[in-house]
């Protein structure tokens, strides 16, 4: 199997070096070397990405029974998908049996709470005729009664009066005797206390008696009538209850509220774990989940997710072209109308590249566009009108400059070349270089064949290296490949095209030795004012830790003797000096000094 894929991987090696070979650019090619030649027309920068066709404006059905249970409820049917509906159509039937039985207990106890509320209000007005019946009849005739025995009390004690007065006159003649007269006095008496007696009881029944009956009366009225409320409420509250179960049986059966294709509004899961949801018989649906969609066919747009590195160049109004499955080589104009400011959710186990979700809209929808299908849309990032231009791969970088190598018969020379705008394929030559000049499709070849004079550094500048032998931050290392100085023009050292990897190479070392990187000679303090300048980006007379490169933040921020988290000229300066007495510990230098260059 191992034999077989390595035959494969040098198939596919020698079509592409042939492809190469034969294309060669449009320039003329040598027995050892690709090259192209530099053409000069329009540069097209697009951004080509996959998407899916969806409507801007979807009318969203979602599920607006309530679960019960907390799984959801059951979809028992569902019309297909793409089928053209009407409003009024039925879309789907979901699973109401459990409403229905609870419909039922619903009923039963609306009827019970109904019969206690009729019972509570006959109570109550029972009460207010109890009150009416005492008023004006009970307490009337208890009233009478006790009027009729002080009229009779008044009327004894008449009688007596005139009875002790007829006996006082007769005794006064002598015919009466005084026990007789005696009689006739405890008589009158007697008749006196009756009266008295009769008209208290009067009095109470109309002050005492008939107050106490009538607040008895109110509290039983009220307290009726408190619980005939109470009573009524409830049975509300189960009558609401009933007409809410009727709603969701009810909505049980999904209509369409206007018309379109039917189009399942399934999802899947970001974060993985076998949660997508499908929609078809049998499976549960959660309240307030969109279960179908219709959208407008007129209104058709593309979804895209464009790359984070890419994002920053597309802009709403830009014109894109969009391409779709089925539809053969024709090619819909669109336009970008909003990109997100957010990327797109990743899946849990999902690359960690951003991607952020882009919106085209097609300007004429052709009949047949579906929600659904695929689209590959080309984004028209950028059109430049005769450049030149030449392939990626001929550009190489060294020393913070971009250079191409040039054929010259059959040798090649490094020309340094100023870049614009650049695609998937080409890039754009602002400067030095011309159309139809030939240049290397191999450059790599050559970066380490290539001499590029170092650029002179202040006579009072040291060079310090930091102990694992790498540059610190704010220099740059020593790069045969760089000019000398900025805007000097790059030296045309000619390489041959078949020189090996064995070509003599130019030593750089300094006072430590040959092959050593410098370290002993120079002015720590001139050395530390110059590196501070070079690396202290925000001017305040500190390193920062974000101004410091990281694989040489803690060697540096070990000299941070006052704790404020930088390091100020005065520490660089004895680091500095420290590493040039041979320090390499925590506390030392960042570079080393003679005795502890690295090789």
């Amino acid at each position: 199997m191992t034999m077989l894929l390595a035959g494969i991987a040098v198939a596919v090696l020698a079509i592409v070096a042939a492809g190469y070979y034969f294309w060669g650019g449009q320039g003329e090619t040598t027995s050892s070397e690709l090259v192209f030649e530099a053409t000069t027309g329009d540069f097209n920068h697009d951004v080509v990405e996959k998407g899916e066709i969806e409507s801007s404006s979807n009318v969203e059905i979602r599920c607006e029974v309530k679960s019960r249970n907390g799984s959801g409820i059951a979809v028992l049917e569902v019309i297909p998908e793409g089928t053209y509906v009407k409003a009024g159509d039925i879309l789907a039937k979901l699973d109401s049996s459990a409403l229905d039985l609870e419909r039922t207990q619903q009923q039963i106890a609306c009827n019970t709470s109904e019969s206690v509320m009729i019972q509570a209000r006959n109570t109550y007005e029972t009460a207010l005729i109890s009150k009416q019946e005492y008023l004006e009849g009970t307490f009337r005739q208890e009233e009478q009664l006790k009027e009729s025995e002080v009229f009779v009390a008044e009327e004894n004690l008449r009688r007596a009066q005139l009875a002790l007065q007829s006996s006082e006159r007769l005794a006064a003649n002598g015919f009466v005797t005084q026990l007789q007269l005696e009689a006739d006095q405890f008589a009158v008496e007697k008749a006196q206390k009756e009266l008295e007696s009769a008209r208290t009881r009067l009095k109470v029944l109309r002050d005492y008696t008939k107050a106490k009956m009538l607040k008895q009366f109110e509290g039983d009225i009220k307290s009726a009538e408190a619980k005939w409320k109470a009573e009524e409420s409830s049975y509300a509250l189960e009558l609401a209850k009933l007409k809410e179960i009727d709603e969701q049986v009810k909505k049980c059966t999904i209509i369409a509220p206007a018309s379109g294709q039917v189009k399942y509004a399934n999802t899947t899961n970001q974060r993985g774990g076998g949660t997508d949801f499908i929609v078809e018989q049998g499976v549960l649906v959660r309240e307030r989940q969109a279960l179908i969609r219709l959208p407008d066919p007129k209104l058709m747009q593309v979804r895209a997710k464009i790359n984070e590195s890419r994002v920053a160049r597309i802009r709403v109004g830009q014109r894109a072209h969009v391409s779709l499955v089925g539809f053969g080589d024709r090619e819909l104009e669109g336009e970008v109308i909003r990109v997100n400011e957010y990327p797109e959710p990743n899946s849990f186990f999902g690359s960690t590249v951003k991607e952020y979700a882009t919106l085209i809209r097609i300007n004429n929808p052709p009949p047949g566009i579906r929600p659904g299908l695929s689209a590959s849309v080309k984004l028209h990032v950028e059109q430049l009108k005769d450049v030149v231009q030449v392939p990626v791969q001929t550009v190489i970088e060294k020393g913070g400059k971009s250079f191409v190598f040039l054929q010259r018969g059959k040798d090649f020379e490094p020309r340094e070349v100023s870049l614009g705008s650049t695609n998937d394929s080409f890039v754009v030559v602002k400067s030095g270089l011309a159309a139809h000049e030939v240049v290397s499709m191999t450059p790599r070849r050559f970066i380490e064949k290539v001499i590029v004079p170092e650029t002179p550094r202040p006579a009072n500048e040291a060079v310090v290296s930091s102990p694992d032998g790498s540059t610190p931050a704010g220099t740059k290392p020593t790069d045969p490949g760089s000019p000398s100085k900025p805007g000097e023009a790059t030296p045309t050292a000619v390489v041959k095209s078949g020189e090996g990897d064995g070509a003599p190479k130019k030593k750089s070392g300094g006072p430590g030795g040959e092959g050593k990187r410098g370290g002993g000679g120079g002015d720590p303090a001139a050395s530390a004012a110059s590196m501070m300048s070079r690396m202290d980006t925000n001017g305040d007379g500190k390193l920062s830790a974000d101004e410091i490169p990281e694989d040489r933040r803690d060697r540096f921020l070990a000299g941070d003797k006052n704790g404020d988290g930088a390091i100020d000229l005065a520490e660089l300066q004895a680091n500095m000096a420290r590493g040039r007495g041979g320090g390499g510990g925590p506390g030392g230098a960042p570079g080393g000094g003679p005795s502890g260059g690295g090789q």
